[in-house]
């Protein structure tokens, strides 16, 4: 099992060139998958589609969750210990690009994270998993997003504070 950084791309084409530009600095291309994450309630988990056993409250179906409906396992269980069980929040959908590393807080992952922001990622995450020949079996569409610690996500926040959005032209 290896931690993994996560992005999110607007683009599968962004997120192909981060991925060729992630293997020019050095990182095996069987260690990095790049998928497309599906709005909540389209995981297919069930043989009659959804990914829930029961449907969301009416008032919550932007996916956020305000105390008066029962926490998701991962707050429960202690996995989610950063997250507040009164805001909720579930993965967006879109494009995602994985890659594995050593260490989630290593200069490396930060090279990488650096190289991420500056391609257009964003809505980054850490996990734990394992990516093999590009591909990432054991992803759960419905576990909650970890948040990266606060000295790689104080570099998302620089960097991207210093460059237009995805789809900001430059001046």
């Amino acid at each position: 099992m290896s931690h993994i950084l996560c992005a999110r791309f607007q683009l599968l084409d962004t997120a192909s060139a981060a991925q060729l530009a992630l293997t020019e600095r050095g990182v095996p291309n069987d260690h990095i998958a790049i998928f497309y994450v599906t709005p909540p309630g389209q995981h297919a988990e069930f043989p009659i589609g959804g990914d829930r056993a029961e449907s969301p409250e009416p008032e919550d179906l932007d996916g956020s969750h305000k105390g008066s409906v029962t926490a998701p396992e991962e707050v429960v269980n202690g996995k989610g210990k950063d997250v507040d069980p009164e805001e909720v929040r579930f993965r967006a959908a879109g494009i995602m690009l994985a890659v594995a590393c050593d260490a989630i807080v290593s200069d490396a992952t930060a090279d990488m994270l650096r190289l991420l922001v500056e391609l257009g990622g964003f809505d980054f995450e850490q996990s734990e998993g394992t990516i093999q020949n590009g591909d990432w079996p054991d992803f759960d569409p419905l576990s909650l997003p970890r948040a990266l610690p606060a000295e790689l996500d104080a570099l998302c926040v620089h960097h991207q504070a210093n460059r237009p959005g995805p789809l900001m032209a430059e001046a």
